[in-house]
């Protein structure tokens, strides 16, 4: 998230779309279906985020929390990533 939660949403769960590929089989999920929620924290005994993938393949619902760190890659080389998905699936190369 660039540039991440805003402080009056703090606490406060918020929905999400995730897409994934298997790794196994190449099969790739997005869309309709692909949700969860993540809510973020100032800090809540050490942890600033807490999220739920709802329904992933042979996982189920999947949790994670942790904390959010500054930097890393690139806006501009997820938002590719995530657009690929698509096209992949679409055959729009």
């Amino acid at each position: 998230m660039n540039p991440g939660p805003i402080p009056n949403t703090m606490g406060q769960p918020c929905t999400l779309g995730w897409r994934t590929r298997d790794l196994e089989t190449g099969e790739l999920r997005f869309g309709k279906g692909c949700v969860g929620e993540m809510t973020f924290y100032d800090d809540y005994q050490g942890v600033s985020v807490i999220g739920t993938f709802y329904g992933l393949s042979r996982l189920g619902d999947v949790q994670i929390w942790g904390e959010r760190m500054s930097g890393g890659r690139e806006v501009d080389d997820l938002q590719e990533e995530w657009d690929e998905f698509p096209r992949e699936a679409y055959g729009r190369r």
